[in-house]
């Protein structure tokens, strides 16, 4: 085991202030989600049309990025629709599911209920992580 020279922990890592500003954006957009929701989708509106345009509109965002960055062939080369199936198929029905709830709620619940609501699924995500895996996620570990 020789000595192997770590990089500086600032050269690699964003800055407070940046990492400042995209905390509080975060923080706006989770706020303003439920109230532009609910201005901007009436209630004569299909939920899951809906959902499925806004994941067609994220392939698409990911096609762009694909081709910007000179990797869409070389991904769609390794690409099978059994594995992909096999690997996502179980997490994006979930996935699906969850968003359809979500919009259906940004519909019917007041705004702050449905933030509060919404960010309890990082303790119930912990709480079954923990119960189903086993896994503890202690502070410490990060």
């Amino acid at each position: 085991m020789g000595s192997a020279s770590k990089p500086s922990p600032t050269a690699a890592a964003p800055s407070r202030r940046k990492v400042a500003l995209c905390l509080t954006l975060l923080t706006l957009q989770y706020g303003a989600q439920p109230l532009i929701s609910k201005r901007c989708v009436g209630q004569g509106v299909i939920v899951t049309s809906l959902v499925l345009a806004i994941e067609f509109l994220k392939v698409i965002c990911a096609v762009i990025l694909l081709v910007a960055e000179g990797s869409l062939k070389a991904q769609f080369s390794n690409w099978s629709l059994v594995g992909s199936l096999t690997a996502s198929g179980l997490p994006a029905a979930i996935y699906a599911l969850q968003n359809s709830l979500l919009q259906i709620s940004y519909k019917n619940l007041d705004s702050l209920t449905f933030s509060i609501l919404n960010q309890t699924k990082l303790l119930f995500t912990a709480f079954f992580t923990y119960l189903i895996l086993g896994k503890n996620n202690h502070p410490n570990k990060f």
